[in-house]
């Protein structure tokens, strides 16, 4: 990439970054921000001095001791970007994937059999995929999604949550949740419980490597006020200046939530979270189209999705975290989550209002 584009990206960045934090003067209380230009250069960096594929030692260690091989792997939002290679690499090293995505078609699945069959390393068994349709806004979709896995009788070794969106405007799920939210947050919470409830991962023996659940979150979760309880489910109009601040809160909720999931957790189930880094992704396709072009130059300076799909794949598998669980990394780094994100007080009241809105959201009508 030349000089000139990547400063320009540099530049919109910036201007992008300042604008988002920026909140309407009728709303003192959102600037409750932290400086996520220093979490985004912090990542430009950490892409721009390693390698176009990242560390691939990951990458290597297990398609040696072939870990992945036969083992299963639920991938959400996988019809492109980050979730589309995640699934393509793990089909590589072996493991039998189940990409589950609004579209869930059969050529998706084909599409990534096709690219994993050109990456290397690889494994000379390559995994099986198949798609499932699964609109995580909709809580009766997740729910016979799980259905169709439990008939054909999937027990999964790993669930790797990445599926997620950034509006750049307010609007509802099917259940009336503002959509950041409730895909997010709601969505993922309700799949990562019923994974469990229905039996797509086993209650496994006590030192076990597997089961493994991956949460795909993001460092934005630290730039935004406390989340507030009883304001949490209600829905609230906004534009694209205040798009990064619910996209912020959505991170936060599910931190939050998967903090206090780990503990109270009764199973041998290593969860782990992480954000990727800046990543070349469509999670903003749905900004105004005359903006579209500033996005992709700005997106051309960050990591590809094969790059950053590698610090996701070996929180899932890799031997490096045998025995842990409740590790959050910014991209290959570990680091804690946000202070009120892994308070045990804060975490128990917001995984009770959330068990409140899954609840209220269920007794609607499909």
């Amino acid at each position: 990439m030349s000089a000139w584009p990547s400063a320009l990206a540099i530049v919109i960045g910036v201007l992008a970054v300042v604008l988002l934090q920026q909140a309407p003067p009728d709303r003192p209380e959102r600037p409750y921000v932290r400086n996520l230009n220093a979490l985004l250069f912090e990542g430009l960096w950490d892409h721009w001095t390693t390698n176009s594929t990242g560390d691939l030692d990951v990458i290597y260690e297990l398609a040696g001791s072939e870990a992945l091989v036969g083992r299963t792997c639920l991938v959400t939002g996988a019809s492109r970007g980050l979730g589309y290679w995640i699934a393509a690499r793990l089909a590589s090293l072996g493991c039998n994937v189940v990409v589950a995505a609004r579209s869930g078609s059969d050529e998706l699945a084909l599409n990534i059999t096709n690219d994993a069959a050109t990456l290397s390393p690889s494994v000379a068994e390559k995994g099986l995929v198949r798609a499932v349709k699964m609109d995580l806004g909709d809580l009766h979709s997740v729910g016979s999604a799980l259905d169709t896995l439990r008939g054909q009788h999937v027990v999964l070794d790993v669930a790797i949550l990445n599926a997620g969106v950034a509006p750049s405007s307010g609007w509802k799920t099917p259940h009336g949740l503002e959509a950041a939210l409730g895909i997010n947050c709601i969505g993922n919470a309700y799949l990562m419980e019923q994974l469990l409830e229905r039996g797509l991962i086993p209650n496994a023996p006590k030192h076990a490597d597997f089961p493994r659940l991956v949460v795909v979150s993001s460092e934005s979760h630290r730039t935004v006020a406390p989340l507030n309880l009883t304001t949490l489910a209600e829905f609230e109009d906004y534009g694209m200046a205040e798009g990064m601040l619910f996209y912020g809160r959505s991170k936060l909720c599910l931190n939050t939530f998967w903090s206090e999931f780990v503990r109270r957790s009764k199973t041998r189930l290593a969860v782990h979270g992480l954000c990727p880094g800046p990543v070349a992704t469509s999670i903003a396709s749905d900004a105004p189209a005359h903006l579209q072009p500033l996005i992709d130059v700005f997106m051309s300076s960050f990591q590809p999705s094969l790059k950053a799909a590698t610090p996701v794949i070996a929180l899932a598998a890799s031997s490096r975290y045998n025995g842990d669980t409740g590790v959050y990394q910014h991209m290959s780094h570990r680091v804690p989550v946000r202070a009120d994100a892994a308070d045990p007080a804060k975490g128990s009241a917001l995984y009770d209002k959330v068990q409140s809105i899954i609840q209220q959201a269920l007794s609607q009508k499909s």
